[in-house]
């Protein structure tokens, strides 16, 4: 279960930073860049694609007199006004105005955004979005220039217009250029126009403009022939607005573009000629579409999972969360948007916690699993989260993105494990004690059999001590070395030397080796080395999931081999021998008894 939960939660990170990814190319493609301005402190954050548009320096620290130093001297009172009026009146902010760059050039910025309150109305942050329109300006611009362009139509007036300085001037420009005479036959379509169309149609009547296929953005509408812009500027004789038409090229794909047309007057105000500018923006428009369909992607793949996704900026407000953490939190996102954990937590102490967890974890850029309390009017639920930092460009952390999972049931299933193994325990300690009861009984009275029946309590006292070790980590396995010091520790401990691997061993594993050293040591109490002044070496290697351990007694009386197999030896080759691959090798060298256990750790 444990192991599915780690693969699920590694393929939802992946599948969120993936989805990241996309969403930060779309937003750089498509010229979105993202801001926030905190209005009690006066401090400035926007995202790398913000710092990229105005040409700043990614590690870069945004202030607000950088962001106003870097807006055309003609517009920077006039978005300094703006700004304060939707600070004060809370007004939504729909402006545009111009940027210049360090190397001169000017972008055109779109700025939307809006105004965030505390709940007594008093402004807290402005959030909002720079657009970078320059290339839909410049068309605009472009569309208007038309009308300068009525002087170079009266010089094609009576001439060819496909010859001369004016036909290279018109055909170097990167905007479609368009002019007709007064029938609306076209006269003049330049190279720019030809290719945004990818071919070339000639248009001598009215009938002619059915072959260019296209539809109003706006309405959705077919365009008729005498629906284009510069029809209807032939037609009207009055200066036509940008529209934008979503056109079939002559190749079968599709693009966008914007069109303006204007008449050309005579001196008795008669249409002798129009022209009309056309913008292709379909590179923008397929960046927009793309920008959405990620944006869509990614909250969609939000909420379809169960798991908990959320993102917090660098002072821990939520900035987005799925469904699913809306759901548990039980409050509507209006309410938990843009505030950190202390404003909008049900439980004071745990939103502390919280925010304490995220800060660390921020502040030492390094990510952590960690598992956190929420209380909510629902109840009580523990979150294990995995929160990771989000840093920019230049390696500023600047929020964290975090995925959760509820295990509120896994913590009450091992509450209810630690119940029964504790139930158990107590159970097989009752029992133990009435065995050691019955055979006291049993024995007493019977002089040749005491000596026997202190063996048995022997082994049933170093069954408990196993017992006992187990039951402290409950029952899921102990370390080898602890087993074996509390198996020794009643019998002169200090004359033992213990090393080896830190390994842990499985509870059968534990009880079996447990029993094997009760008996060498009873063995070597009776026969062998602490007898005498001798002293016990015992070690052990792993090798891959192979457990070797090495039993040798020096320095006690001679030993000599046994006629026969006596109860301890036999007790150690079953306890060991019903284990996965155990096995035992005993010798009864001059120097001593050794013995061998191999076995599996687990």
């Amino acid at each position: 279960m444990l192991l599915d939960d780690i693969r699920e939660r590694r393929k939802a990170e992946a599948e969120l930073a993936e989805s990241r990814q996309w969403l930060e190319l779309a937003h750089e493609a498509s010229g979105v860049c993202a801001y926030s301005f905190d209005v009690p402190s006066g401090t400035l954050q926007w995202s790398s694609s913000t710092s990229a548009l105005y040409c700043f320096e990614p590690s870069r620290v945004p202030t607000l007199d950088a962001w106003l130093a870097a807006i055309h001297v003609e517009d920077r009172e006039r978005v300094a006004r703006v700004a304060e009026k939707a600070i004060a009146e809370g007004a939504a902010i729909d402006h545009g105005f111009r940027v210049v760059l360090p190397d001169g050039r000017v972008r055109h910025v779109r700025d939307r955004g809006r105004v965030l309150t505390d709940d007594a109305g008093r402004p807290t942050k402005v959030v909002g979005l720079n657009i970078d329109v320059t290339e839909l300006v410049e068309a605009r611009e472009a569309a208007d220039d038309a009308r300068r362009l009525e002087v170079i139509s009266s010089v094609f007036m009576g001439q060819s217009v496909r010859s001369g300085d004016i036909q290279a001037f018109l055909d170097a420009l990167p905007t479609g250029v368009m002019i007709t005479d007064a029938a609306r036959g076209a006269a003049y379509i330049n190279s720019a126009l030809t290719t945004m169309w990818r071919g070339r149609q000639v248009l001598k009547t009215s009938d002619d403009w059915n072959k260019y296929t296209a539809w109003s953005v706006s309405t959705g509408q077919p365009i008729s022939d005498a629906d284009w812009p510069l029809a209807k500027a032939v037609t009207s004789g009055l200066p036509q607005p940008v529209e934008e038409l979503r056109f079939q090229r002559f190749d079968g794909s599709t693009g966008y573009m914007l069109v303006s047309a204007t008449p050309l007057l005579n001196a008795n105000g008669d249409t002798v000629s129009a022209v009309a500018i056309a913008q292709d923006v379909s590179e923008w428009r397929a960046a927009e579409r793309q920008a959405q369909l990620e944006t869509a992607l990614l909250r969609t793949l939000g909420d379809i999972t169960p798991d908990y996704l959320f993102v917090k900026d660098r002072e821990g407000r939520l900035i987005y969360a799925n469904s699913a953490v809306v759901a548990s939190i039980g409050r509507p996102w209006s309410e938990i948007q843009d505030r950190t954990e202390l404003e909008w937590h049900h439980d004071p102490g745990e939103a502390a916690a919280i925010h304490a967890n995220d800060e660390r974890i921020m502040a030492s850029g390094v990510a952590e699993t960690l598992e956190e309390v929420y209380t909510t009017a629902a109840g009580t639920s523990v979150v294990r989260a995995t929160k990771t930092p989000i840093t920019d460009e230049s390696g500023q952390v600047i929020g964290l993105v975090g995925v959760g999972v509820d295990v509120t049931r896994e913590h009450e299933a091992q509450a209810h494990r630690e119940l029964l193994v504790n139930e158990l325990n107590h159970r097989i300690k009752n029992t133990l004690a009435i065995v050691q009861s019955i055979a006291h009984s049993a024995f007493r009275g019977i002089d040749p059999a005491r000596s026997a029946y202190k063996t048995f309590e022997e082994r049933l006292v170093a069954l408990a001590a196993a017992h006992d070790l187990l039951s402290e980590s409950h029952w899921t396995g102990a370390r080898l070395e602890d087993v074996i010091r509390r198996t020794c520790g009643p019998h002169m401990s200090d004359r033992f030397e213990i090393s080896g691997e830190n390994v842990q061993v499985s509870s059968r594993v534990a009880l079996s080796i447990s029993m094997a050293v009760h008996e060498l040591c009873t063995n070597a109490t009776k026969y062998g080395a602490l007898k005498d002044a001798g002293r016990i070496h015992i070690g052990w290697v792993v090798n891959g999931e192979q457990l070797s351990l090495h039993w040798a007694e020096r320095g006690g009386p001679a030993v000599t081999a046994p006629e026969k197999t006596g109860f301890g030896s036999r007790m150690v080759r079953q306890a060991i021998g019903a284990l996965p691959d155990g096995r035992v090798e005993i010798a009864y060298e001059s120097g001593g008894v050794e013995c061998r256990v191999f076995c599996r750790l687990d």
